[in-house]
């Protein structure tokens, strides 16, 4: 890509940040940094149980201002050197050879997104996560087999990542009463926790290393009244995987096939929806792009299209 096609995508990603960014909210100011800053050695402790580092938060919450208090608009607090290094940096995770094979469209709603959250802090998560969980990467062998291949890649990443946060407990084991962990030094040290806060954390590190993830939830299962939510990523092949069970799973594995599944949703952080789509036996309410008329973006069944065409077999 030369530099003046790199420059003329990189105002249309910042345009398309801006037109979404409207009605969506973070958390901002000095009593938040104060917070984050308390809670730092907390995260640290190594307890076989969370309930003490719950109490613990809490202390530290009620000397700070409620969250209502703290909330802001992320159009009034977001500054210009912030969003120009998110999209630098974003635009080298998709020249990489593991996202590259991404159209313009599906990088500016999977990869492009400055946050990956509401109520979260517009801090440097992406370098912070980036730096993180890829020493797996670093020393597997390579090979034709492998080499690239953000499956691969993901597949190396996640272990370290659970081995760094705490059990998958519900919030109602412990009234947790502070700002939600989704800082970036608090983020991948979340002591408690669960499916929701685990796959967004998820999709932030896979972003943070150029793997187009995406966040899905269920309101409420078919048979039963539990929610549910895990994240997916598009593969080079243009096939989506699924984690069934969020952080605790591989993508990949059938998902929940024994169950009525009903309408999921998906998470983008847009504010254009689109039309109900399926995925295997999934029908799918996604917050997305609005499509143009002239691309045909499914490609049929669980494929979606990629930027480069996959060869085929021939005799």
């Amino acid at each position: 890509m030369c530099i003046r096609d790199r420059d003329s995508l990189k105002l249309r990603a910042a345009e398309f940040l801006i037109a979404n960014m409207p009605g969506h909210q973070c958390i901002y100011g000095p009593e938040v940094d104060s917070f984050f800053c308390e809670i730092d050695s907390l995260l640290d402790c190594e307890v076989s149980d969370s309930y003490p580092i719950v109490v613990g938060l809490n202390e530290i919450a009620d000397r700070h201002a409620p969250l209502e208090s703290v909330i802001r608009n992320d159009i009034e607090v977001i500054t210009a050197d912030y969003l120009i290094h998110h999209i630098d940096r974003a635009f080298r995770l998709w020249e990489s050879p593991w996202a590259d094979y991404l159209t313009f469209d599906r990088f500016c709603a999977w990869l492009l997104p400055y946050k990956v959250a509401e109520f979260q802090p517009l801090d440097y998560w992406c370098d912070s996560l980036g730096c993180r969980f890829s020493e797996r990467l670093r020393t597997a062998p390579q090979n034709d087999k492998n080499s690239y291949s953000p499956y691969y890649r993901t597949l190396q990443i996640l272990p370290e990542v659970r081995a760094g946060v705490g059990p998958n407990i519900p919030l109602n084991y412990a009234e947790y009463k502070g700002y939600r962990l989704f800082a970036a030094a608090a983020f991948y040290r979340m002591p408690f926790g669960d499916c929701f806060d685990y796959s967004t954390l998820s999709v932030a590190v896979l972003r943070s290393h150029g793997i187009p993830a995406v966040f899905d939830y269920l309101p409420q299962w078919g048979r039963g009244f539990l929610r549910h939510a895990w994240f997916g990523f598009m593969n080079d092949n243009g096939v989506f995987m699924a984690s069934e069970w969020g952080l605790d799973s591989d993508p990949g594995t059938p998902f929940h096939p024994w169950r009525p599944i009903p309408k999921i949703y998906r998470y983008l952080s847009l504010i254009h929806i689109s039309e109900p789509t399926r995925l295997r036996r999934i029908s799918y309410a996604v917050f997305c792009l609005k499509k143009k008329k002239t691309e045909k973006e499914r490609v049929g069944g669980d494929r979606f299209e990629t930027k480069k065409p996959r060869p085929t077999n021939t005799i």
